[in-house]
């Protein structure tokens, strides 16, 4: 998939991820529009992450991955990888550890990132 298709695909991604985040926390998530141009993750809302959302069917886990860490660093928070091949669920790569949760694990844990982050 080449161009404006791809393109809307992974927007479309963005906003699913979205979605998933807001419903599961209550925190509404931005997508980071001057991604292209500027760099940087794919999704704004909970400080402390940088979260990169791929929606492709090949696999580029390593490459994925060095994009994450390297944007991650950039702003000094957790790296969070967020991907969906056709027809299957949502995984992530979350932190330097490279833990990898399922959809429902990884609900579980941002919802423990946000509890432990808020400020009282």
């Amino acid at each position: 998939m080449a161009g404006r298709s791809s393109k809307n695909k992974g927007a479309n991604a963005e906003r699913e991820l979205a979605d998933i985040i807001f419903y599961a926390t209550g925190v509404q998530m931005v997508r980071n529009l001057e991604q292209t141009r500027n760099g940087g993750h794919d999704l704004d809302g909970i400080d402390g992450l940088s979260i990169e959302v791929k929606r492709q069917e090949k696999l580029c886990l390593l490459a994925w991955w060095r994009q994450t860490l390297r944007q991650a660093a950039e702003c000094d928070s957790i790296p969070v990888l967020a991907y969906r091949q056709n027809r299957k669920s949502w995984k992530f790569i979350v932190g330097l550890d490279k833990i990898e949760l399922s959809k429902e694990k990884f609900i579980q844990w941002i919802q423990e990132h946000i509890r432990m982050n808020k400020i009282s």
